[in-house]
């Protein structure tokens, strides 16, 4: 039996100021209009633009990790052993990507304007384009990094190992974890904040998190040692097959002023895969709530009050008046969107299944002499490994899958067969 605790602190995080190079004084975006630019006053044809300056939080802290394990292991023969294992990370001050100019939250409902609007007349790194007689210069989004993260992660695994005997070993390994954080991004999870004030709204499973994983390696030697022909015969095994990644259904909302927004939608009802590729998820069906009966024509999303199959709803109350009369567009009534109650990495992708095999023929020429054949075969069933499915909530290829897990020729892709002959000496 053995156990063990550990504190691991991550180096000083340098590489998050480079997006800082980009802000004024040091670069100012600018728009050229595309007549009425002369060489001797070029200025003169530059506009006012929207900013979107980097920033970092003076107080970002770098991260730690917590470590603990318990593991047991057991003899079961001379060459058969057991280990069971139970291993817990507990990780603080994760990096996180904020939109701090995002609309407010107030009582659950997202705000109608974002908290900066425009740069000050008054401020220090004013460009001349924002200055009069130009008019001011707007404020778009304003990314930061903080680090308020924490993540968690738990897992049991358990592991057969036989030892060579007999021209014949074999490793089984079984885990079971979760995976929790606030955001993946250090393993390139763009799922945005819904709530930049609120971080902890997004906790849920890692983008990495993958609940059942068992993995099978082998070997064995054929006892027959007649002759060159029937002795050196070999065979392995690979195979691993694991529970799907987790996915986040997303779709862009309008607040109501203009300001969009990438959200989840409200979960209605449970979804659950089907395995089918044309169509992953059992009810990919999204509705629209309105305020009333819609007066114009059928919205483009079905409203909620006649859909009651629907599993997915749109965070926004729409007016039952469209945009224009007898159309199917219909507005957001401002002040009425929130934050999608839907979990984040709420639904799962197909699962991983890949077997790899191979066939070795050793001959030998003289005592120090051997020629080895081998055939390997990748992917040996030729099981498809298909990759996530369109998370676009309000797409009409939602749940829809277009490609493999990984690229044809990478491992997992589709079966490949490769022959080597390889003199030994």
């Amino acid at each position: 039996m053995r156990a063990s605790y550990a504190i691991l602190t991550q180096d000083p995080t340098t590489n998050i100021i480079s997006g800082l190079s980009g802000n004024p004084p040091f670069a100012l975006p600018i728009n050229v209009a595309a007549v009425g630019i002369t060489l001797e006053n070029p200025a003169s044809a530059i506009t006012r633009v929207s900013l979107g300056p980097s920033s970092i939080n003076p107080n970002f802290d770098n991260m730690y990790a917590q470590d603990w394990n318990l593991t047991v292991e057991r003899q079961l023969t001379s060459s058969l052993g057991l280990t069971l294992a139970y291993v817990g990370v507990k990780g603080t001050h994760l990096q996180i990507s904020e939109n701090v100019n995002q609309p407010l939250v107030t009582d659950g409902f997202y705000g109608t304007a974002r908290p900066f609007l425009t740069l000050p007349i008054s401020s220090p790194i004013l460009p001349a384009q924002c200055a009069a007689p130009n008019p001011t210069c707007t404020y778009g989004n304003i990314p930061q990094i903080d680090s308020p993260g924490n993540s968690n992660y738990n897992a049991v695994w358990a592991t057969l190992n036989k030892h060579f005997s007999r021209g014949f070993e074999f490793l089984a390994s079984y885990t079971y974890s979760k995976s929790f954080d606030y955001s993946s991004i250090s393993s390139g999870d763009l799922v945005p904040l819904q709530n930049a004030y609120n971080p902890r709204g997004d906790y849920g499973p890692s983008e990495f998190d993958v609940r059942n994983r068992f993995v099978l390696s082998g070997f064995y030697e054929l006892p027959f040692k007649a002759n060159r022909l029937v002795s050196g015969w070999q065979f392995g095994i690979v195979s691993q097959a694991q529970s799907g990644s987790p996915l986040t259904p997303l779709l862009s909302i309008n607040t109501g002023t203009g300001t969009t927004l990438t959200v989840r939608p409200n979960q209605l009802q449970r979804v659950t895969p089907t395995g089918n590729p044309h169509q992953f998820y059992n009810n990919p069906v999204i509705c629209e709530p309105f305020n009333g009966t819609p007066t114009g024509t059928a919205p483009a999303i079905p409203n909620c009050a006649t859909t009651t199959n629907a599993a997915f709803a749109v965070p926004c109350t729409f007016s039952d008046i469209p945009t224009t009369p007898g159309s199917n567009n219909y507005p957001v009534v401002p002040g009425s969107c929130t934050p999608g109650d839907m979990q984040r990495d709420g639904l799962r992708g197909p699962d991983f299944v890949n077997t790899d095999f191979s066939i070795v023929k050793n001959t030998k020429i003289t005592e120090r002499v051997n020629l080895q054949f081998r055939s390997e075969f990748f992917d040996i069933f030729n099981h498809p490994n298909f990759g996530n499915p369109n998370n676009t909530v309000t797409a009409a290829s939602f749940g829809q899958i277009t490609s493999t897990r990984f690229p044809a020729g990478d491992f997992g892709s589709a079966r490949e067969i490769q022959f080597a002959l390889k003199l030994i000496f």
